[in-house]
């Protein structure tokens, strides 16, 4: 596979396993359907895909950026009334496997933490 390849699923795995993996906050926890976004540099160096959840009192934000300096994978928790942001989870790139199988226990440990609030 060429780097744009391994590039391309890796960030359709991303997105796919995002949507699936963490639709409980949508259907058990009554956040809003997630915003997804893309953020690209002209220069396409820098991207990110990021997927926004709001909540009534919270703002869960999971990101994965994909340029080599960036963190890669993380899970926000923005408190609403505060404005407060604490990062809860992250994987960084160079960890990542092309099939981004960490979304799974990346979605349980939420749950478990966004119970215990």
């Amino acid at each position: 596979m060429t780097p744009g390849e391994i590039y391309d699923t890796k960030r359709n795995n991303f997105i796919e396993k995002t949507k699936r993996n963490f639709g409980f906050l949508v259907s058990e926890l009554g956040f809003e359907r997630p915003n997804h976004t893309f953020h690209e540099q002209e220069n396409g160096s820098i991207t990110q895909d990021e997927f926004r959840y709001v909540g009534l009192n919270k703002v869960i934000v999971i990101s994965n950026a994909y340029h080599p300096v960036d963190y890669g994978f993380e899970i926000n928790c923005i408190d609403k009334q505060t404005g407060q942001s604490a990062m809860i989870f992250s994987v960084l790139k160079e960890k990542q496997d092309m099939e981004q199988s960490y979304l799974e226990s990346a979605s349980e440990f939420l749950k478990t933490e966004l119970k215990k609030v």
